[in-house]
């Protein structure tokens, strides 16, 4: 059982940060009812392909499994007073609507506090709800290098074989996750909080410095005095090394690993010789090393490498495909990828949350259609009768 079980959430938001945190108190046991507009729902129920045993998209069914969907025209009076209902009994509020469109709306944290003083309010904007930029519009891509790490990508052997390659993104909308996961953990944190007697609280959630907080690393070298940039950053030896069917990661970071890197080789003379020998002469000579490396794995498949690799202790991995992810054998032994069954449509695996107690949390039901519980919620929670609800839907509000 998890602590946030009888939670009511509300999520005004779409696209991946604020439906992924929606989705992440799902699993842990909140009762989250996601707003949509009427006419489409959420854009990301068309993006990409739509998934035939779900009837929307794989990344919707992923970010918003376990959530009820409600329909309301929040662009009418009316329709942001329905809104309004389901707050005033709610315990988190996720949005992401720009700061003035909250403000306008009456859905901002000062004005929601007067009418529920225990709701946690989370604004998920690019630059944040306050400072210079806060009315700037911007995409996932946008605010991944808005945070700077889009300028040092695409380093080590990548830079090595394009040199001239302009900077290039992580993954596929990563400033999303890393910012619906910081929207998330705030919300726990103030929730928490409630606990104590405290009132509800602001969590002002920045796309641009939850992408910040993951580059923390070349921050610090840049307070040192050290600008990183593609060019040197890599590691002085190691890294990305290409094999005979794709590539893998060796990191011999301390002395013993090098030991271990040494006798995965076979224990090649050239290894043995004393420019080698310390960690600051690998340093000097890792360009020769690099390439030591590379002849030797040419020949040699991933498995092999990775095996022998971990068999002796040395952190070594392969770089896995989708399918491969998919289909690797340990994914499938913790139970990551759970399947959750579409009513009609069979099972559709989805992952969990990564990480196992005695409890662990599951996608307890699928991701809902458009609408699916419209008269359900705005009936059991605004108390709305059959005739209401037909109203409101002839004025094309819900």
């Amino acid at each position: 059982m998890w602590g946030m079980e009888g939670a009511r959430v509300v999520e005004v938001g779409h696209g991946v940060a604020v439906p992924f945190c929606g989705r992440l108190l799902a699993d842990l046991g909140a009762d989250v009812v996601k707003v949509e507009p009427p006419q489409g729902g959420d854009v990301t129920r068309r993006w990409g392909p739509t998934s035939p045993r779900a009837e929307m998209s794989p990344m919707f069914a992923y970010l918003n499994a376990s959530k009820s969907s409600v329909t309301v025209d929040l662009t009418v009076p009316k329709g942001r007073d329905l809104l309004a209902g389901l707050l005033s009994t709610a315990d988190v509020v996720c949005m992401d609507l720009p700061p003035a469109t909250a403000v306008e709306w009456g859905l901002d944290f000062d004005t929601l506090h007067e009418t529920n003083e225990r709701l946690v309010v989370v604004t998920v904007t690019p630059f944040g709800f306050s400072g210079p930029y806060r009315d700037f519009a911007a995409y996932d891509l946008t605010v991944f290098h808005g945070g700077g790490e889009g300028y040092v990508l695409g380093a080590g052997l990548n830079h090595d074989l394009l040199p001239d390659r302009p900077p290039v993104t992580a993954g596929t909308f990563l400033a999303g996750y890393q910012t619906g996961l910081t929207a998330a953990t705030g919300a726990v944190a103030a929730l928490v909080a409630l606990g104590d007697g405290a009132e509800g609280q602001h969590v002002d959630a920045s796309a641009q410095e939850a992408q910040v907080s993951l580059n923390h690393l070349t921050a610090m070298r840049y307070v040192d005095g050290v600008l990183e940039t593609r060019d040197n950053r890599r590691f002085t030896f190691g890294g990305v090394v290409a094999c005979q069917d794709g590539h893998v990661e060796v990191l011999p970071l301390e002395q013993h690993q090098w030991e271990l890197l040494v006798r995965l080789m076979d224990s090649p003379a050239w290894a043995a010789e004393d420019r080698f020998a310390t960690g600051a002469d690998r340093s000097v000579n890792g360009p020769e090393i690099n390439s030591r490396i590379a002849e030797w794995a040419a020949d040699k498949t991933r498995a092999e490498i990775c095996e022998r690799g971990q068999e002796l202790g040395l952190p070594v991995a392969a770089y896995l495909g989708t399918g491969e992810v998919l289909t690797e054998a340990r994914s499938r032994w913790r139970d990551f990828f759970v399947d959750v069954d579409y009513p009609g449509k069979g099972p559709l695996p989805q992952p969990r949350l990564p990480f196992q107690t005695g409890a662990d949390p599951v996608p307890r039901r699928p991701a809902p259609l458009l609408g699916e519980h419209t008269e359900q919620v705005l009936g059991e929670q605004l108390g709305l009768s059959d005739n209401d609800l037909s109203l409101l839907r002839a004025n094309a509000i819900i």
